[in-house]
């Protein structure tokens, strides 16, 4: 379950203009941790600070927001896994 739940993350955010990593409540809290924390390692995402506050929900001890969002390897990432499957491109 982990790449399909890698690859659902990252797809999602890829189809999203800000690349924003949003992750639905419908998956397990600590699948979808553990998700993030290899997704984070391996570079397709990135913590960026917010500050509109937009995209996070909770400051840090700071009290700057962070969130995460799709890098360009990762963005890279679902072109060639869509494109090996023959599916839809949904990289920019």
């Amino acid at each position: 379950m982990s790449e399909v739940l890698d690859r659902a993350i990252l797809a999602a955010a890829a189809r999203r203009e800000d690349g924003t990593v949003i992750v639905s409540e419908i998956f397990d809290p600590e699948a979808a941790a553990a998700a993030i924390e290899r997704l984070l390692a391996t570079g397709f995402i990135e913590a960026v600070v917010d500050p509109k506050k937009e995209i996070a929900e909770s400051p840090t001890d700071t009290g700057l927001r962070v969130g995460l969002r799709i890098t360009e390897a990762g963005r890279q990432a679902v072109f060639r896994h869509f494109s090996e499957q023959g599916g839809p491109r949904l990289v920019r």
